[in-house]
């Protein structure tokens, strides 16, 4: 009667796969240390007053079709006071424009 391979005779592990498994790990600490690397320069998407972030939705043309699109808001980086100490923040234009943020000169 026909039967499967035992498991240890069906994955040999060879030196060759050992080399890619070390491989294969080292790539994967590689991309881990710039993903964390590339975390610090982004810059947040979100005002630091209101809280204002990406807001999704869809456009809708004549036709009735509708594709997926986002409404970011306009975040400038921007030196106030903030608990009587000047801190660089990221602020929305309407939270400069409506006065909620005390600029540091």
């Amino acid at each position: 009667m026909w039967s499967l391979p035992r498991r240890n005779e069906f994955f040999k592990e060879s030196i060759f796969t050992c080399q890619i498994h070390v491989l294969m790990l080292d790539l994967f600490e590689f991309i881990r240390f710039f993903k964390a690397k590339r975390e610090v320069f982004l810059v947040a998407r979100i005002c630091d007053v209101c809280n204002k972030a990406l807001a999704f939705g869809r456009n809708v043309c004549h036709s009735n079709r509708k594709t997926n699109r986002t409404w970011a808001p306009n975040i400038k980086r921007v030196r106030s006071i903030v608990d009587g100490t000047p801190k660089t923040i990221n602020v929305c234009t309407r939270c400069i424009r409506s006065g909620k943020v005390k600029r540091a000169l």
